[in-house]
């Protein structure tokens, strides 16, 4: 897969490939070898003579990395099959999360320099502790992540330096709350304000009647029918889902086009990622004056609890949502009504 910030462009001859990223005001550009594949050595020198070189001018600092320090794991770590294996969103979160730890400052010098093998587990929770909870869990996640990576790979690593690193949520006890799950008022709501017709209205309907997630429902398009089921192998976990396009979600994309997404922007054109669709729909809760709570996600929970008061197992909704076991399935049909469950489990014997 694609490292960040490689950007391909022109054909034949003209075939040309390069490092691009904001660097304040102007656009830092590095040329990389055009037509090798991303993980051979030369591409990979090559990247990493980039980032180098970016990170220099960013922080006014030597262009070479110190090797075995923690810029030179982050770096390899994120030219590893490893990690070209992880979901694109996945990716983009952990890299985010460890350029930030490396830019991170102790004693007056910035964490990145550092000996790697020369942390210690108190260095990580001094360094974490102004971050918020979640923040600093999931940072912690992503140093944990790569250091066992850079550990199985061998090299100037000893141990595991984030070790027991710890952190909590919520309080001991008591249990994470999870995503909201859009309550029949609230789905009224945006449909109130967003009539049929509209983009929001749309792409609303796609997620509470497929169930899935913001980077997988943008690539939703009749290319991926086939005999009245839209299948969709899904960008996080792989798994593939099974939705009988029947109904109420056939009334909503009958009429739409071939060759295209569903699901497209202002410009007619498909989504760039899941994280812009994301957040164009977050603007349209808001305008529809919904709570902050209200986000696309919980939509994906809200279409596991309508299957469940419908009456249908968890097996049935899991290959349908592409969740991976049934206790995801059960957690995310907690909000559903057990009555209703229970009458539509009846009337199926009767």
């Amino acid at each position: 897969m694609k490292p960040p910030h490689v950007q391909d462009w022109g054909k034949g001859k003209a075939y040309r490939r390069r490092y691009r990223r904001r660097l304040g005001p102007r656009m830092f550009t590095h040329p990389l070898p055009a037509r090798v594949p991303f993980n051979s050595p030369a591409f990979m020198r090559a990247y990493a003579a980039a980032d180098a070189a970016y990170q220099a001018q960013r922080e006014d600092r030597p262009a070479p990395v110190a090797k075995g320090s923690v810029d030179a794991h982050v770096s390899a770590y994120i030219m590893s099959p490893d990690f070209a294996e992880l979901a694109k969103n996945t990716r983009d979160a952990r890299a985010r999360l460890l350029k930030r730890f490396a830019d991170m400052k102790r004693r007056g010098k910035r964490v990145g320099g550092l000996p790697m093998d020369r942390m210690e587990e108190q260095h990580v929770r001094e360094l974490v502790a102004p971050l918020t909870p979640e923040v600093r869990r999931v940072m912690v996640q992503a140093l944990r992540n790569m250091i066992e990576q850079r550990l199985a790979a061998g090299g100037d690593l000893s141990r595991n330096v984030v070790g027991a690193v710890r952190v909590r949520t919520t309080p001991k006890g008591k249990k994470k709350p999870g995503r909201h799950t859009w309550t029949p008022d609230e789905i009224a709501a945006f449909r109130k304000r967003w009539p049929k017709g509209t983009d929001a209205r749309l792409a609303m309907d796609l997620l509470l009647l497929t169930g899935q997630r913001r980077g997988d429902a943008i690539r939703m398009g009749w290319d991926l029918v086939s005999g009245r089921v839209l299948t969709v192998v899904q960008e996080k976990t792989g798994a593939t889902a099974h939705i009988p396009v029947k109904d109420e979600l056939f009334e909503v994309v009958k009429d739409l086009p071939l060759g295209v997404p569903w699901i497209r922007n202002a410009h007619g054109s498909a989504w760039a990622s899941g994280n812009a669709f994301g957040n164009r729909f977050s603007d349209w809760c808001d305008a529809a004056k919904l709570p902050a709570r209200c986000r696309a996600h919980g939509l994906r929970k809200a279409f596991c609890c309508f299957w469940a008061e419908k009456g249908f197992s968890q097996h049935q909704i899991a290959a349908m949502s592409g969740h991976l076991t049934l206790e995801e399935v059960a957690r995310y049909t907690e909000a559903a009504d057990r009555l209703k469950i229970v009458q539509a489990m009846l009337a199926e014997v009767g």
